[in-house]
């Protein structure tokens, strides 16, 4: 900002007024600084916010991990009702359950991520 100021004090641009032209241009160029300040806070909170979806995604993983394993389902009475066989198939089948809900909540993570749409966030 200062080098434009000295190369207009160098080049003496004929204008009317060449105080009220700096003070203008100065203002001018503190409004673009101020843009650039607030889009870097807007890119750090991006990058903030993914690393901490990361983390807490790792941990929920982790955690559902531990959980399936210390506490399994126990054996059911296999009857002809949906809700048995479905928890049936979830005690058979629980690691590729809990798999496809981690690869959907990924797929989610990602693509809120990278909406460019403001009223998304």
């Amino acid at each position: 900002m200062k080098d434009f100021e000295e190369y207009l004090r160098e080049n003496k641009p004929e204008m009317p007024d060449e105080g009220h032209f700096l003070i203008e241009t100065n203002a001018r160029l503190d409004a673009v600084e101020g843009i650039k300040r607030i889009v870097e806070q807007e890119n750090r909170r991006r990058k903030f916010t993914l690393v901490a979806t990361l983390v807490a995604g790792i941990m929920m993983g982790i955690l559902a991990i531990v959980l399936v394993n210390l506490f399994p389902l126990q054996p059911l009475r296999i009857e002809n009702g949906f809700w048995e066989k479905s928890l049936l198939w979830l005690r058979n089948y629980k690691e590729v359950f809990f798999f496809l809900v981690a690869v959907c909540a990924t797929t989610l993570g990602i693509i809120s991520m990278n909406r460019r749409d403001e009223s998304f966030w």
